[in-house]
């Protein structure tokens, strides 16, 4: 599957969310937004080439689960990246200039 096959509908599917408030639907897209911009900025590779690979979609759609379920960052000082999603960018990655140790 290419990340452009990824729709809204499929995300809410994805991660089984059901009777999604108004609300809930924005901060879903919000959360779908900055995950594709994460990973355009983590491996610095366009656009077209995000649909190379299937393991960046995989880890394109834990972003936006990871996103989701961590919407109140106020709990937390900094979230850290997981190690998987981490070594599948790190493989895509051209830049190597943001992100030190996983720090988001």
């Amino acid at each position: 599957m290419k990340m452009t096959d990824i729709d809204f509908d499929f995300v809410v599917n994805f991660l089984k969310l059901d009777d999604l408030s108004e609300t809930d639907e924005a901060e879903l897209q919000a959360c779908i937004d900055a995950a594709k911009q994460y990973t355009l900025d983590y491996t610095g590779i366009s656009e077209e080439e995000l649909n190379n690979s299937d393991d960046l979609t995989m880890v394109y759609l834990t972003l936006i689960a990871d996103f989701y379920d961590n919407r109140n960052l106020q709990t937390q000082k900094e979230m850290k990246i997981n190690v998987m999603q981490k070594s599948i960018l790190d493989l895509h990655r051209e830049n190597f200039l943001a992100y030190e140790d996983g720090v988001i």
